[in-house]
């Protein structure tokens, strides 16, 4: 999960709540800097290298 630190639309607090109450496997990216929905744009390459990474890992090729 990707949340954006200076989201005005959704607190950072809610995302730390999600990840506190989701099973594994699970991830917690925090974006500083970026606006709602802001953590791709904010930084493609980590953004796009953090979902491959993740989807590898625990859902395999498809």
């Amino acid at each position: 999960m990707f949340h954006s630190e200076d989201d005005s639309v959704v607190p950072a607090e809610h995302a730390i709540k999600l990840y506190a109450a989701a099973g594994q496997p699970k991830q917690l990216i925090r974006t500083p800097g970026a606006e709602h929905c802001g953590s791709y744009f904010a930084d493609r390459k980590t953004y796009c290298a953090a979902v491959i990474a993740f989807w590898d890992q625990y859902l395999g090729s498809v």
